[in-house]
């Protein structure tokens, strides 16, 4: 059965390769500017539910006074028959240790996320990296020390499906059909004085990041490919083979080293965690830090139905960092319809994607988690239909609202963030770039609450930060928001226009934290910036109307440029061409953007919310419901209803975390949905 999966797996990836048919977002977007996002996820989606437990169903065991190892969870799963499940009854397992997989097409599934909890107090060592459920795959290549390494000496133009690998350089293994080769190349350069004002990675701090790598030698630039043929020989001198996707990113050369380096074991594929509560708590506040689970060498597989955090009350004076779920050297994952809580140390991640993308993140709730999405290393990611509430950074003393979506690693690609409710998107410049982020049909607020004015901005884009799409976003808070965008302003004095950019729906181009920057305490400033981005019919609350306005959809990008004349009909996502078969009956599609009529999301005003987002009065505790401007233009999307409707959520995020059942969320809650699919017609409905 193992063999049967791959064979259906370099099917669907040739099938992906052929299928080169118009995309959602053609004739809005430039395809240098855009990737085929509807091949995110597990490819063909997550497998059919019909597989069969394997062996019994093991009851909760150990107590909070003494817990046990995961071990017989451990020796349960290795023995499992492909295809299968292994089932947790209901109650609290309490685990000294993690439970640990290292085998493709089994599924850990519990009884239920309000029935089947794991309480850790200890985690799995996963290669290094800890997790409290570990994915993983028998190898523990990473960067640091890959199992096999080439020269990658031909193939570099962008979209190129055909690359030429030299013999090994390091490890005996050649590349071989459904290995995952990471590419990268070097940065582009160290000094600000080579910026060719294009796409250029620049780690050297502080000229171009806060904390970074002066090395010309550093690799940060990375994508994961698979190889679906060898086209010549064994490799064994040097070969030419195939991969899916293409390469992504436009500026690959010779000039920067380009190699691939990869694992002597093909990544562990279709796992599956559902359908259970991972309370990591205990071991997260003893470790300062931790990964409730971390998907490690690992593709084509999901987490579903699960609630995911650690938490304990507030106010959090421990640092450390806390991450729901990371996927690590991995690709082609589907996180979907779970619900993630915290915090327990105040720099945690609801997610977080470390040289790992192709991902389909959706329809999850991030509840008073500091940073709900974070990127170190994406490429191709889809975060579509979140819904993220009361996020923050730091310890009483100095908290910082933190964007919903937000870069923070050494080089990210071709994000597409679409349908999304929450606080806002950054892309900052602290250990790298961002490039050809796509933000689209999201309504952001910009806005927490009187006590955080850091960086209360929707969308932010720091210096280096280049060629990002804005479309169709409903941005801002009225009353708040009183300035529509902050760029350079060539004064490289510390910071001297901070106080209104608290105030800005952008941020586009500044080297400091919301102010200028000046290469000494911050990088300096990208006036490229705001020429590479294109911005075209969002709406925004200082204007209180959308805007298509033709000088912001790019003026000098001449190596990448967006469209001349831009669509001014919308399409209703760029990565579902029809309704989603899991949308719900009755609720509009899209629903967030300059075109639409009949929202429902407005603001609590006056009582125990005031000025939290809301639907309607009744979520208004002494208070009432006002809409804006902006009102009638977001309909609220499934996973907000959820959290506000079915689970009696605070407005303001407070609050304990509240126990989560997706079967009442969702009517589709306990169904397998299909990916996206690619060439179909666009159809509003």
């Amino acid at each position: 059965m193992r063999l049967k999966h791959l064979a259906l797996l370099l099917t669907g990836f040739l099938c992906f390769a052929a299928n080169l048919r118009a995309q959602a977002w053609t004739g809005l977007l430039a395809p240098t500017r855009a990737v085929d996002w509807s091949r995110s996820g597990v490819v063909g989606g997550i497998p059919d539910a019909n597989w069969t437990q394997c062996g019994s169903t093991i009851a909760a065991y150990g107590s909070s006074s003494a817990p046990q190892s995961a071990s017989t969870i451990n020796n349960a799963i290795a023995a499992c028959p492909a295809n299968t499940y292994l089932l947790l009854g209901p109650g609290t397992f309490y685990l000294s240790d993690g439970v640990l997989i290292q085998r493709g097409s089994v599924v850990l599934r519990g009884s239920g996320a309000t029935q089947t909890t794991l309480k850790f107090s200890g985690h799995n060592g996963c290669g290094g990296f800890g997790g409290n459920i570990c994915v993983k795959s028998t190898s523990g290549s990473y960067s640091g020390g890959p199992d096999n390494v080439a020269n990658w000496t031909a193939g570099y133009a962008q979209g190129s499906t055909s690359i030429t690998l030299g013999a090994n350089t390091s490890g005996s293994k050649p590349p071989f059909v459904g290995a995952s080769l990471i590419l990268d190349q070097t940065q582009d350069g160290t000094v600000r004085a080579s910026d060719t004002g294009n796409v250029f990675l620049c780690q050297q701090a502080p000229a171009c990041v806060v904390s970074g790598n002066s090395s010309s030698t550093s690799r940060n630039h990375a994508q994961i490919v698979t190889v679906t043929a060898v086209q010549s020989g064994t490799c064994a001198s040097g070969c030419t083979v195939t991969v899916t996707p293409g390469v992504y990113m436009p500026n690959v050369s010779s000039a920067r080293a380009p190699q691939a380096w990869w694992a002597s074991v093909a990544n562990v594929s279709y796992v599956g965690i559902e359908n259970l509560k991972v309370d990591a708590t205990t071991d997260a506040v003893a470790n300062g830090g931790g990964n409730g689970i971390q998907l490690y060498n690992a593709q084509n597989s999901w987490v579903k139905n699960c609630s995911i955090g650690a938490v304990v009350a507030e106010p959090v004076t421990q640092g450390g960092t806390f991450r729901g779920i990371e996927g690590l050297q991995s690709h082609h994952l589907t996180l979907r319809d779970n619900y993630f809580f915290g915090r327990a140390l105040w720099d945690s991640y609801g997610t977080d994607f470390w040289i790992a993308g192709d991902s389909l993140i959706e329809n999850n709730i991030m509840q008073f988690v500091p940073i709900p999405f974070m990127c170190e290393g994406c490429f191709g990611n889809v975060y579509t239909y979140n819904f993220t509430v009361n996020n923050y950074w730091g310890n009483p003393g100095g908290q910082w609202a933190m964007q919903s979506f937000y870069h923070h690693g050494s080089m990210d690609s071709y994000v597409l963030i679409d349908g999304n409710v929450g606080y806002g998107l950054k892309l900052e410049d602290y250990f790298g770039q961002g490039f050809f982020y796509t933000a689209f049909r999201n309504r952001f607020f910009g806005w927490q609450n009187s006590g955080q004015q850091n960086q209360t901005v929707p969308i932010m884009a720091y210096s280096l930060n280049r060629y990002h799409n804005f479309v169709g976003n409903v941005l801002g808070t009225s009353g708040y928001h009183t300035q529509y965008q902050i760029v350079p302003s060539g004064n490289t004095t510390s910071n001297p226009a901070e106080s209104s950019c608290i105030f800005s729906i952008f941020a586009i181009g500044l080297g400091g934290e919301c102010g200028d920057g000046n290469g000494t305490s911050a990088p300096f400033n990208d006036t490229t910036v705001p020429q590479t981005v294109m911005r075209w019919g969002n709406y925004d609350t200082v204007n209180g109307s959308s805007r298509f306005v033709a000088t912001e959809i790019g003026s000098v990008d001449l190596s990448f440029p967006s469209l001349v004349a831009p669509l001014s009909t919308l399409p209703p996502s760029l990565v579902y061409t029809s309704r989603p078969a899991w949308w719900p009956a009755g609720k509009p599609w899209p629903s967030i953007g300059p075109d639409i009529s009949g929202g429902n999301i407005g603001r609590c005003s006056g009582g125990t919310f005031d000025k939290w987002p809301a639907t309607a009065a009744s979520q208004c505790t002494s208070g009432t419901f006002a809409a804006d401007g902006a009102t009638a233009l977001a309909v609220s999307i499934p996973a907000m209803d959820c959290y506000l409707n079915t689970l009696h959520g605070r407005p303001d995020g407070h609050g304990a975390p509240i126990p989560f059942d997706p079967v009442a969320c969702y009517s589709t809650g306990t169904v397998n949905r299909p990916n996206p699919s690619s060439g179909l017609a666009t159809a509003v409905n």
